[in-house]
């Protein structure tokens, strides 16, 4: 079931098609039909209301069949087309069920980050250098960081780190994120 299909069930549960809901009222009934799948990444006993919002602002949209109107400062309630499609999911649950929900592009946040930084780590300069050489210039090492020559080594510290975030993603990566690693005091 998508997220927005979600909370579209949890709203009709909760009455969304006579009285307007608020987001936290959603988000208990989503938490309580779906357990975990508005989480926190860290604390995963916390809802994201975030996420709850994410959903029910899809579930608004048409291209998505406009099964939710309203906004945060209003309430939300159900279209008719909500109410028709909460009543279609609703009578293929059983009563027991809980809902299996698909994970969204949110939830993959930090995975998503890091592929794309793996990515641009491999299609660097600095990268193709040291593939043919084991050695890349101090050029290449600072545009792949994104410093010049004002940067301090506090941020330079910060850069290493967030590309420091992919090693395990890829063998011959990690051994060029700790060649940047030992390369980083020549980088002032």
């Amino acid at each position: 079931m998508k997220k927005y299909d979600l909370v579209t069930v949890a709203m009709r549960i909760l009455g969304g098609d006579d009285h307007a809901l608020d987001i936290e009222d959603i988000a208990m009934k989503c938490e309580e039909l779906a357990p975990g799948s508005f989480a926190w990444r860290k604390y995963r006993n916390q809802i994201n209301l975030e996420l709850v919002g994410f959903a029910v602002r899809d579930a608004k949209k048409p291209k998505y069949g406009g099964l939710v109107s309203g906004s945060h400062a209003k309430g939300w309630r159900l279209t008719a087309p909500g109410v028709a499609q909460a009543n279609k999911l609703l009578a293929d649950l059983g009563s027991d069920d809980i809902l299996q929900v698909q994970p969204t592009k949110h939830r993959n946040l930090d995975e998503n980050r890091n592929n794309r930084e793996l990515i641009r780590l491999r299609e660097s300069s600095a990268f193709k250098e040291w593939q043919t050489s084991t050695e890349a210039s101090k050029l290449a090492l600072t545009q792949l960081l994104r410093i010049n020559a004002y940067a301090s080594q506090d941020s330079i510290d910060v850069k290493v780190a967030r590309l420091a975030k992919v090693i395990g993603l890829d063998e011959e990566v990690d051994t060029f994120v700790n060649y940047i690693i030992s390369r980083k005091q020549d980088l002032l």
